[in-house]
């Protein structure tokens, strides 16, 4: 094919593709919109961040490192919420990455796992919190992309959201999902085969 020919397909496929996206609204987030987003959807995004980060005050400060970076930009958006969720999931990254450690913190008491409470057995407190280090500690081991996969998962959203929060495809998502769920089934029989012995 003529280097004429080519480029005129080139540009014919191009013009094909302009027409059929669908126009984004480009907007610069008003401080009233970015109050409402915030009341509504700070706790959710605190609990996920306590989850995925394993302590409070750091979840809490990319909270609002999130809601700051969000005023910020302009953003060609119409789902303010996975918007919201991407940046913060950025910010957490960051934070982890200057933990410069493989490990995080973990802080018991603000996490947002919840489980039945006990009816006043002797024992079932400590046994409740023993689970709950455990799941924590588990959780803690998988990729930050694999644990935020499954808290996600957790928190009711839908596989094309976390796609767009992780900005990765829906069947990478599947597969973070399901390798988290699968490598925290392994790591918790391995807890408990050791913890028999």
């Amino acid at each position: 094919m003529s280097p004429y020919l080519s480029a005129r397909l080139r540009n014919l496929r191009r013009r094909r593709r302009q027409a059929n996206r669908v126009p984004v609204i480009s907007i610069i987030i008003e401080k009233e919109a970015a109050a409402k987003l915030f009341e509504e959807h700070s706790s959710m995004l605190l609990g996920f961040l306590i989850k995925l980060l394993g302590n409070k005050p750091d979840a809490e400060d990319v909270v609002q490192e999130a809601f700051g970076r969000l005023m910020k930009r302009t953003w060609k958006t119409r789902n303010w919420k996975a918007i919201l969720y991407r940046v913060a999931t950025n910010c957490a990254y960051d934070t982890m990455r200057q933990w410069k450690s493989g490990s995080t913190p973990i802080d018991l008491e603000t996490l947002a796992l919840e489980l039945p409470h006990p009816d006043g057995q002797p024992g079932q407190e400590l046994i409740r919190a023993e689970l709950v280090a455990e799941l924590n500690w588990a959780l803690q081991q998988l990729s930050f992309n694999q644990r935020a996969a499954v808290l996600l998962t957790l928190d009711g959203h839908t596989t094309r959201e976390i796609a767009t929060i992780l900005k990765v495809t829906p069947g990478t998502v599947r597969n973070l999902r399901s390798d988290g769920h699968e490598r925290m089934r392994l790591i918790l029989h391995r807890v408990e085969v050791t913890n028999e012995c």
